[in-house]
């Protein structure tokens, strides 16, 4: 496995808000309800997993365990507005789900990170840089 300077990852797909992708249900087993993920976040969270696993081996890169920058480009079908913080947390926790980052809170910076709004159809990503980070 090979260490990294500089790494870049794609993500197909609208990127969901991690906290508007909430749902209040009951649980039988607490009896009270639970604050779970929706299907849909669910459903984008297990292909953004596969696809980060797939580049990751494809890199031969092991999982990353010192403090990084991140950068994302989220690339969003249609012009909702979306709270950039929201974004970066459904792609934090895919990150460290898909053993890229050991723990999400390693990322020390996300300067320089965009929200595109408007794309076409089809074209929905979002693009992830990860350098080493400097202090």
């Amino acid at each position: 496995m090979r260490r990294f300077q500089r790494l870049t990852f794609t993500i197909r797909g609208q990127t969901p808000s991690k906290k508007s992708s909430h749902k209040s249900k009951w649980s039988r087993k607490h009896k009270r309800f639970i604050i779970a993920s929706s299907q849909e976040y669910l459903q984008w969270e297990e292909a953004a997993v596969l696809q980060l696993l797939n580049q990751k081996n494809q890199m031969g890169l092991d999982t990353i365990t010192e403090p990084v920058w991140c950068v994302f480009k989220i690339y969003r079908y249609g012009n909702a507005q979306v709270d950039l913080s929201n974004l970066y947390q459904s792609l934090e926790d895919a990150l460290e789900k898909a053993t890229v980052l050991k723990k999400d809170f390693l990322i020390s910076a996300h300067d320089g990170s965009r929200r595109y709004l408007g794309v076409p159809a089809g074209s929905e990503r979002a693009e992830i840089e990860i350098k080493k980070f400097w202090k």
